[in-house]
């Protein structure tokens, strides 16, 4: 399937965070709230541990994790986002966090303990960026990967109205990996936090 060349994400999120620098409801209320003390109980098993985020967006859940964590990257497809939030964290005196502008299908970088992908896989405008960011995603951590995916049921009940290109939910790890924890957000029907490990964890 070839991308849907009516949506170019750096474009779009660009133009959304000039007009309000707002990532959408999963970052903000009681969704955010639940994120945040999921990731940090996932977090509080390795000590004080690196983080890799891929999509930090406007910086709400990131900027929660400070004292959670040894050093966090943030890699945003928004130049408008990652020049934000790395004012955000100069301002805040974090000289831990950084942020780059990257795409998450095809970022080369170190990997971290712990990995991140809150509400982005089903932005990608296409099933082969879809995979490519799964493989990414596997690829990047030491020892887990935090993601938010929607479900089918999600998909079917939002259809075509969602950026006509959602219909991207199915995960195929690559071999070796798994989804060992899977949590439904509350009050937020066909949303999902996955916890994906290696096979042996």
């Amino acid at each position: 399937m070839t991308e849907n060349n009516r949506y170019d994400e750096k474009s779009y999120w660009d133009a959304r965070y000039k007009r309000n620098l707002h990532s959408g409801e999963g970052s903000r209320g009681s969704e955010l709230v639940f994120k945040i003390n999921a990731i940090r109980e996932v977090l509080s098993r390795y000590g004080s541990p690196t983080v890799l985020d891929f999509g930090h967006g406007d910086g709400e859940l990131c900027f929660q994790l400070t004292k959670d964590i040894s050093s966090y990257v943030g890699i945003d497809i928004s130049e408008v986002a990652v020049t934000h939030c790395a004012l955000e964290a100069t301002k805040r005196g974090l000289d831990n966090f950084r942020f780059f502008l990257g795409d998450i299908a095809s970022v080369d970088i170190q990997k971290a303990d712990v990995v991140m992908c809150m509400d982005v896989l089903f932005h990608m405008p296409s099933q082969d960026k879809f995979d490519r960011a799964v493989d990414v995603l596997c690829r990047s951590f030491e020892k887990c990967a935090i993601i938010s995916v929607w479900t089918e049921e999600m998909v079917r009940n939002v259809g075509g109205n969602f950026q006509k290109h959602n219909n991207y939910y199915k995960l195929t790890l690559p071999d070796g990996f798994k989804v060992a924890t899977q949590l439904r957000v509350p009050n937020c029907v066909g949303k999902e936090l996955m916890i994906i490990t290696s096979q042996d964890a």
